[in-house]
Parts: structure tokens; sequence; C-alpha cells
């Protein structure tokens, strides 16, 4: 009997992943994908059942490069490394009340992070907090800007006032000294300085 193949397009709709996604999941875990006389992909049954595997794994938390080797070690299962290497998957990566049966299609499990992830998760989470702080910094520094801005506005506005009255007050004043007499060559200073002297 021989095996049913898929398309892209159904093997899309079966793994529940875009087509890119597949060719990336194809490179990362190192699967085999047969080709058809015009070299289009053909997606066996067994090829769908390991990308819905690994999406679930990728769904629950898992890498990449840690799917891969599940899969590897799920291929070798007949070996006896592989049977160690799933317990000491059972017992790192998965809760004591879960149940995962790596060729079956249903793995439940808990992630347990590793140290390295903690301090990977609150770097992250630093790195958000700092740029809130940078917008917020940065929109207070807008109103700020603005409000020295219309500060400095009013304030140049009223010297500018000031010293116009200034100006008006000195000019009353050197006009009501122009009405005084003077005496000689002060006078005809005064009158050259004032433009009344032709």
């Amino acid at each position: 009997m021989e095996e049913k193949s898929y398309s892209v397009s159904e093997a899309v709709r079966l793994v529940g992943v875009e087509s890119h996604v597949l060719r990336y999941w194809e490179d990362e875990l190192n699967i085999s994908i047969q080709r058809n006389a015009q070299g289009h992909r053909i997606y066996s049954s067994r090829d769908i059942k390991v990308f819905r595997k690994a999406k679930d794994w990728k769904e629950k938390g898992l890498q990449l490069k840690a799917i891969r080797v599940l899969l590897e070690q799920s291929e070798s299962s007949d070996s006896a490394g592989a049977v160690s290497f799933k317990k000491q998957m059972s017992d790192t990566l998965f809760s004591d009340h879960s149940q995962c049966d790596i060729e079956g299609e249903a793995c439940s499990y808990e992630i347990v992070p590793t140290i390295q992830e903690t301090q990977d998760s609150l770097n992250q989470i630093a790195a958000v907090f700092r740029q809130i702080v940078e917008e917020v910094a940065e929109t207070q520094n807008e109103r700020l800007e603005q409000m020295l801005a219309t500060q400095l506005r009013e304030e140049a506005r009223d010297l500018y006032l000031q010293y116009f009255q200034m100006l008006q007050e000195a000019a009353c004043a050197r006009t009501s000294a122009e009405d005084r007499p003077r005496s000689g060559k002060f006078r005809r200073i005064w009158d050259i300085l004032s433009g009344r002297e032709e």
C-alpha cells in the first residue's frame, strides 16, 4: 500500500503554519522532504506528523534546537541511549504530574526554566522597562521644552515692554532737557547730535 503524499498547500493546512515556516523548520530540524519531478516538495504522512509534533513542542516553549534533538532521539528510539535521553528530558523539562509520549500525538508538560532562561527573561523585562522610561522621559522633555519656550517668550515680551517704556521715558527726559536753554559749545554739539543744525 502506497503512503499518501501531500502538496505544500495541503501540508500548510494540515500542520497549521505558513509554507515559509515549513521550509524554515525543514532546514532547522534537519528534515529531509522528498520532491517530485518538477522539484516541488511532497510531504508524506510521516512528515506531517513530525511537523505537527514540532509545532506542538514549539507552542509549549521548546526551542528548535531542542526539538531537533527530540526528533532525532525519537527516530532512534530502539537504542539504549534514547530511553535514558527520554527519562532525562522528562526529569528536567517536565513536571512530576505530566505525561509525555514522544512517539504519540499528545504531549502535556510544564517547562521548567533554567537559570539562564530566567536571567534572559529578566534582561528582556529590564530592556522593556528602560524603553518605557526613555519614552516617558522623551515625552516629559518635549513638554518641558514647550513650557520653557512659552515662559521665555513671555519674559522676553515683558523685558521688551520695560525697555520700550524706558526708551519713551528717556525720550521725554531728552525733550524736556532740549527745551532748556544751553550755553555756547554744548548747545551747538547737542544741536548737531540731535540733527537740528543744518
